[in-house]
């Protein structure tokens, strides 16, 4: 009897000794305060591509977008508006998909744009970067106030320049060709 008792005990204090080392691992693997830790595969690209632009991560806002480029989407304004500041063109993306993931970032060109400003602190600058097969082809910007009324104007390039900067067209010419080319 004493020999089970024995054992009883050895056991039942190796069941704790495990499910404390099992506790101790979780509490120790969740007490991350680094929120850009906690992503992953295309997310983690994107955050990692804005970094290595110098850009800080405040807020990670998820995908905030995803669809196949076709020549449809070309013609809708707001996607109209959102390639007219890519780096890229569109062409060799028609019939792929594009994921788009979406954050707040801090030391972007447009903070120095609007520093200017009497409201400077009232905004926050939101960035989106777009994917496809894994690697990033670019991105977007814009300013938002931060009691959530988006400020006026179009979308920047993912480094804050304009559609004018990457083009060097003013818009009704970009309009004219971009129609043209996607539109008819």
């Amino acid at each position: 009897m004493n020999m089970t008792n024995t054992y009883h005990r050895l056991r039942r204090s190796n069941v704790i000794m495990l499910l404390a080392a099992a506790l101790m691992f979780l509490l120790v693997s969740g007490c991350s305060s680094d929120a850009e830790s906690e992503l992953q595969g295309d997310e983690r690209t994107a955050a990692a591509a804005l970094e290595a632009k110098g850009y800080k991560i405040v807020t990670a806002l998820d995908e905030s977008d995803e669809y196949i480029l076709d020549r449809a989407k070309l013609a809708e304004h707001l996607y109209m508006n959102i390639w007219s500041v890519q780096e890229v063109e569109p062409e060799q993306y028609i019939g792929k998909l594009i994921t788009t993931y979406g954050f707040i970032v801090s030391g972007h060109p447009l903070e120095h744009m609007y520093a200017s400003s009497d409201q400077s602190s009232a905004y926050e600058y939101h960035t989106k970067v777009m994917l496809s097969e894994g690697k990033v082809i670019g991105g977007y910007s814009y300013p938002v106030r931060k009691d959530g009324d988006l400020l006026m104007g179009g979308v920047y390039s993912i480094d804050g320049k304009t559609q004018e900067e990457i083009t060097g067209l003013s818009y009704s010419e970009w309009l004219a060709q971009w129609t043209k080319k996607y539109a008819e």
